[in-house]
């Protein structure tokens, strides 16, 4: 009996971070997807480039390059 209860709460758990891993996994796209937009919209209407404009392409170089960059070496081995 303990041991369906025990195999019942590790597929509980599994379930959850597998759930929090796909929630992560959204977080990123959805940022990644609106720092996009907000560089794409400053360069394409002939606006002011600013500060704020200057830090969104750091983030977006960030996010698509360095962080899957780091995920990938951290699974790698």
């Amino acid at each position: 009996m303990w041991n369906r209860i025990k195999d019942m709460l590790v597929k509980c758990l599994d379930i959850a971070a597998a759930m929090l891993l796909v929630g992560v996994m959204v977080v990123y796209v959805v940022w990644t997807g609106t720092v996009v937009s907000f560089v794409a919209n400053d360069f394409r209407l002939d606006t002011y480039i600013d500060f704020t404009t200057g830090m969104h392409v750091v983030l977006l170089i960030y996010l698509l390059v360095w962080a899957p960059l780091a995920v990938w070496k951290r699974f790698e081995d």
